[in-house]
């Protein structure tokens, strides 16, 4: 498969493209017998529903729209930063995204990647750190908990290092 933004090949799991972010659109509902089982949320919470008609979602993961909702209002704050010649809006963005990319893979991110991109945010830009860990660790994002706890560390020794 590829990404229909860019024509990257995208990994079988991927949510977003590897080489420019954007979001992949997700799989049709699977049908089981005369029911049909459907993948995602209901109301909220996580579940199965059972019997003629019936149908429940359960998230499993970050979807696109949440997680891209809150990484969006990263990118703006990168945009409205004021100019510094340690920090280059390109290659900050360049960095979130592929911050948000890994994320988005689940429970098959690389942690230590994360890591390392963390903390050039913290070195670079500790403001753009803090928000971006904060999406991480948003429960509405859906990420890995290995990536949620890489965010509370690396945020927490930033603050404690300011």
């Amino acid at each position: 498969m590829t990404c229909a933004a860019c024509g990257a090949a995208l990994p079988a799991a991927a949510r977003f493209c590897p080489g420019c972010g954007a979001a992949v659109p997700k799989e049709p509902p699977t049908a089981v017998g005369g029911d049909q089982i459907v993948v995602g949320t209901i109301s909220g919470s996580s579940g199965v529903a059972i019997g003629r008609g019936a149908s429940a979602r359960m998230t499993q993961g970050p979807t696109g729209d949440e997680l891209g909702r809150l990484f969006a209002r990263i990118y703006e704050q990168i945009e409205r930063r004021p100019a510094d010649p340690n920090a280059d809006p390109t290659e900050l963005a360049q960095t979130v995204k592929r911050i948000e990319a890994e994320a988005a893979k689940g429970p098959a991110a690389n942690p230590d990647r994360v890591d390392r991109w963390l903390r050039t945010l913290a070195e670079v830009a500790p403001d753009l750190l803090q928000v971006t860990a904060s999406a991480l660790v948003n429960p509405a994002a859906g990420v890995a908990a290995a990536v949620q706890a890489i965010a509370t560390r690396v945020r927490a020794s930033s603050t404690a290092s300011e």
